[in-house]
């Protein structure tokens, strides 16, 4: 995760649609759930804007699906499974190189 990454996510679990770069963490945590634009790019982000204020249903398909996929994958439950597995791999690993 990144701090860019981590916005996204609050973002999203709070039903808000997300124009982002596909930098700093943030598509491992919104997926396709998000207008992406390039870097550096004022008018894809311009359009971008434009598209979700045009389209109240596009706003909300976008918000939705981020939502779903927030809970999915972001959940503290979920959180708390994958931080018990990577400490669960490297016990292994540790015991491993012990034996």
């Amino acid at each position: 995760g990144s701090f860019a990454g981590l916005a996204a996510s609050t973002a999203a679990a709070n039903g808000l649609p997300v124009i982002a770069t596909r930098r700093a963490g943030v598509p491992e945590h919104l997926g396709e759930c998000a207008v992406w634009i390039d870097e550096n790019n004022p008018e894809q982000l311009a359009d971008g804007i434009e598209r979700l204020l045009a389209s109240p249903e596009a706003r909300s398909d976008l918000a939705q699906r981020a939502y779903a996929r927030a809970g999915r994958l972001l959940s503290w439950p979920v959180v708390a499974e994958k931080t018990v597995d990577i400490y669960r791999d490297a016990w292994k690993a540790r015991s491993a190189r012990l034996a």
